[in-house]
Parts: C-alpha cells; structure tokens; sequence
C-alpha cells in the first residue's frame, strides 16, 4: 500500500471528494470502493454498514471475494462485534 504522504495531492484530494460524493449519491460507492482499493493495491473490496439497532452488518457493495467467502463471512459474523461494541459504549470517552 502506498503511504498516505507519498500519494499525490490531486490524487487525494479527488479520492476524498469521491467519498463525500458518496454521501449525496450512493449509487457511487461501487466506484469508489474501487478506486479505494486500487489506491491501496487491493484485489477486493467493498463497504458494508454496521446497524446498530438490529446488531448487524449490511455488505452495500463488494468487489473481488470468491462468493463462498462472503457466504463463509456471513455466516460467522452475521451478528457484528463491531455494532455490539458501539451499542455498549459511552459516547463521549
């Protein structure tokens, strides 16, 4: 992966305006999370979305994954550690 400080400004800058497009448009992710990836000389990649009311993961876009290992993926965390932490967790500490 390349370092943050040697990826040129333009660059950056067009990778951070890329993901803040997303948020008006998320039809865009799935270009994004490839060049995200690419960026990170990534084979695969995607974004997924922590629901911290149900405890859950959503896979929104994924790139690259052999279907069994998204399969595989899901079924061993159908229920996300990671939404589970932020429910028990103060906000503010």
């Amino acid at each position: 992966m390349t370092a943050p400080e040697q990826i040129p400004a333009a660059e950056l800058s067009e990778l951070i305006g890329a993901i803040y497009d997303c948020s008006l448009d998320p039809q865009r992710w799935a270009a994004t999370c490839e060049m995200i990836a690419q960026r990170c000389d990534s084979a695969a990649g995607g974004i997924c979305m922590h629901d911290l009311k149900q405890t859950q993961n959503d896979q929104l876009y994924v790139f690259g994954y052999e279907p069994e290992f998204l399969q595989k993926l899901g079924a061993r965390y159908a229920e996300s550690p990671m939404a589970a932490a932020d429910v028990l967790s103060n906000l503010g500490k």
